[in-house]
């Protein structure tokens, strides 16, 4: 029979996987319910979801994105911005953002904040890493377990390479 085990880290669970067999290096949470995901806290006997990502609200409406401000580039070209994240984080971004049957209605929001941030980026031209809505969106990850703190600032604050630049 397939099982659903939480494999924690450090008193986080790092991944979820699913087996046929026992898996000794986690913790059956199959008949859980909420059942804890990556991001989830781990005392030892109680898993606690993390708190719900805060989702700031632009603050002004953004200019078109072909037209850079000017004075404020370099800019990252769209494909760039989703290069600077590694494949296994961008599986877990997708997988933060699905929404599946028996999830809080906490889980929920915070999938669906997840597929605002993922479609806006998609929608997006150029990224100016700089911007407050670029970083929010970077350190929503952060909150997820999806990112360290660290490598959020790596992703954001790296010099651009005259491969990333975008290009009108």
């Amino acid at each position: 029979m397939t099982r659903i085990y939480a494999l924690i880290d450090d008193g986080l669970v790092t991944n979820v996987i699913t087996a046929e067999t026992a898996w000794p290096e986690g913790i059956d949470v199959t008949d859980f319910d909420p059942q804890p995901g990556i991001g989830w806290q781990y005392d030892g006997e109680t898993f606690t979801p993390p708190p719900p990502p805060e989702v700031p609200e632009p603050s002004e409406p953004q200019p078109p994105a072909h037209t850079p401000p000017d004075g404020d580039g370099p800019f990252l070209s769209n494909y760039a911005f989703d290069m600077r994240f590694t494949l296994p984080e961008r599986i877990a971004v997708k997988q933060k953002a699905m929404v599946t049957p028996g999830m809080t209605p906490e889980q929920v929001a915070t999938a669906l904040a997840v597929q605002v941030n993922i479609e806006r980026a998609a929608k997006a031209t150029f990224v100016n890493p700089q911007r407050p809505e670029t970083r929010a969106g970077v350190m929503q990850f952060v909150q997820l377990g999806v990112l360290t703190q660290e490598r959020a600032l790596e992703i954001l604050d790296a010099p651009i390479q005259p491969h990333e630049v975008y290009h009108p």
